[in-house]
């Protein structure tokens, strides 16, 4: 019998495998129950970060951007060693500034900011400012 954090992580995977073949609404609906049902506990904070993520990506593509905004903020996870390792992801926070959104991105960037170096932080938001997008290759969902 699988633990609990097997099954979340799974039922993780699922939600994002729906997102990148296109099955939006799936998606969206494992996602959204995924926020409702779990809680903030640090085991639970990589799936409720790609939860928010994928949430919010399917807004902006409906054009819902106040909420992609809101739930790109509600991804900011408290704590996690994949998180800590990796860093979030940006996908999301990628369509946000396509879309003209550069301050939840903003803020996003100084609510993330123990996961990266500051003068990452300084950097991106300096081209944010700019009016650039900067590269954010290795954090996106593969």
């Amino acid at each position: 019998m699988a633990d609990s954090y097997s099954l979340v992580q799974s039922q993780s995977d699922l939600t994002l495998a729906h997102y990148r073949c296109g099955q939006f609404a799936e998606a969206d609906r494992l996602a959204r129950d995924q926020i409702a049902r779990l809680d903030r506990s640090n085991s639970n904070a990589d799936a409720l970060h790609a939860a928010h993520t994928v949430s919010g990506l399917i807004s902006a593509r409906s054009g819902a951007f106040e909420h992609a905004a809101r739930m790109l903020l509600a991804s900011v996870p408290s704590s996690s060693p994949v998180l800590g390792s990796f860093g979030p992801n940006m996908d999301l926070a990628l369509e946000l500034l396509r879309a003209g959104g550069r301050e939840p991105v903003l803020a996003y960037l100084d609510a993330c900011a123990k996961f990266w170096k500051p003068e990452t932080i300084a950097a991106w938001k300096t081209e944010i400012e700019a009016g650039k997008t900067p590269k954010f290759d290795n954090l996106r969902f593969q």
